[in-house]
């Protein structure tokens, strides 16, 4: 690999260490507050809880997808360039990625379900996760095609490999 490859694979594998921890203290910032200066009534410490928890799985797979991606850089940089552990991870992160709106969606059918009172809430909520979501599933997508190119790229290194 070129010089200015490394260094620019380098820059990213640390940017990306950085954005992890912003956005693990990003999460931590509202649920810090939250529990300090909430004096409403248990109802809606109740719905507080719940979208805390929403938003914990929103954050918790978004530091999941970075991870995957730091650790497929990270291999790149060792030199394990065509690996099937990197394709796995890539896989992975399509298919996260893909999976983005279900959280919301579940979410918004307990509301619909639970109560008569959070019935347009959940409505609301089933029509973001339906039309503000999308854009995940498409790159999602995209990045499954891109595993399907890096699996093709594997075998074509390993006949290579064994005609050499």
């Amino acid at each position: 690999m070129k010089h200015s490859h490394v260094i620019m694979l380098r820059m990213l594998f640390w940017a990306l260490n950085i954005v992890i921890a912003g956005v693990i203290l990003l999460f931590l910032y509202p649920a810090f507050f939250m529990f300090n200066a909430h004096h409403g009534n248990p109802g809606s410490l109740k719905m507080e809880l719940l979208m805390l928890l929403l938003r914990s799985v929103y954050y918790g797979g978004l530091i999941y997808i970075l991870v995957l991606l730091n650790k497929t850089i990270f291999r790149v940089l060792k030199g394990h360039t065509y690996d099937n552990l990197n394709l796995h991870y890539i896989r992975r992160i399509g298919y996260l990625l893909l999976l983005t709106p279900v959280p919301s969606l579940l979410f918004a059918s307990l509301l619909m379900a639970g109560s008569g009172t959070r019935a347009g809430m959940g409505v609301m909520m089933l029509l973001d996760g339906l039309l503000n979501y999308w854009p995940y599933c498409l790159s999602g997508l995209g990045v499954l095609i891109v595993a399907v190119i890096y699996k093709k790229g594997i075998v074509y290194r390993q006949e290579q490999e064994l005609t050499i």
